[in-house]
């Protein structure tokens, strides 16, 4: 199944499915295993009534949490937060990385099932105020292509835990 979903700060928008920021937050209660958070920008992402409850429900019940970002500082504040629920973190390695490159992507992948991809950086400002657009696929082959795609930087040296 494949959708698409909107945030339309206008409110002027008419579609016929749930909003981004309800399509990720179902993605998240699918959780069965692992939930994967891809994020350029990350300093938004821990707000109570957007993430926190259904996260932190799905942590308590064992799903392994993986963060990827493009700053260290805002994936070590990730990696606090959900710290007990001990998380995969990795940052972008600007040092190994091309001039000028960062890690733009901006996905959730689900139990290497379900699989967000879109412009919204994982915020409340971005999944309330702002006009995105965000594309939900559940196919094992597309989910595992990000997964591929993460591994390679990661075997690369592009990405690196954050300790």
């Amino acid at each position: 199944m494949t959708r698409i979903m909107f945030t339309d700060p206008t409110g002027t928008f008419q579609h016929r499915d749930e909003h981004l920021k309800q399509g990720i937050l179902s993605m998240i209660r699918k959780a069965r295993h692992t939930i994967e958070i891809h994020g350029f920008s990350l300093a938004g992402f821990y707000d109570e009534e957007i993430f926190d409850q259904p996260l932190v429900h799905q942590l308590k019940r064992g799903i392994k949490l993986s963060v990827f970002g493009n700053s260290g500082k805002e994936v070590r504040y990730i990696q606090s937060i959900y710290r007990e629920y001990q998380p995969l973190c990795y940052r972008w390695a600007n040092e190994n990385a091309p001039d000028k490159s960062i890690y733009h992507v901006k996905a959730v992948v689900i139990d290497g099932l379900y699989l967000y991809i879109g412009s919204a950086n994982l915020s409340k400002n971005a999944l309330e105020n702002s006009s995105e657009v965000g594309l939900f696929v559940e196919d094992h082959k597309l989910a595992q292509q990000i997964e591929d795609f993460t591994s390679h930087l990661i075997e690369k040296r592009f990405l690196v835990v954050v300790d």
